[in-house]
């Protein structure tokens, strides 16, 4: 298996990139969040469409996340104890 993109945080629930893989990956749903209103405004796209767009998008980033994680539970952590 190659290495994990994201890894499970130390304190708190979820996930954090763990390296420059994950780190683009997170700045390119950034970026697509920002981007997808911007395009939909220029191309006068329905407003139903907006929605739409942005829930695939957090939808495909969460199973990339789920899939290139390193396979700990998310759960909620208290540090190192």
């Amino acid at each position: 298996m190659s290495e994990p993109w994201f890894t499970v945080k130390t304190y708190g629930m979820g996930v954090r990139p763990r390296n420059a893989k994950g780190w683009i990956a997170t700045l390119g749903f950034i970026v697509g969040c920002l981007a997808i209103p911007i395009l939909l405004i220029w191309f006068h796209a329905p407003r139903v469409c907006g929605p739409l767009f942005l829930g695939a998008l957090a939808v495909s980033y969460i199973s990339l996340i789920s899939s290139k994680s390193d396979g700990n539970p998310w759960h909620w952590r208290w540090g190192r104890r």
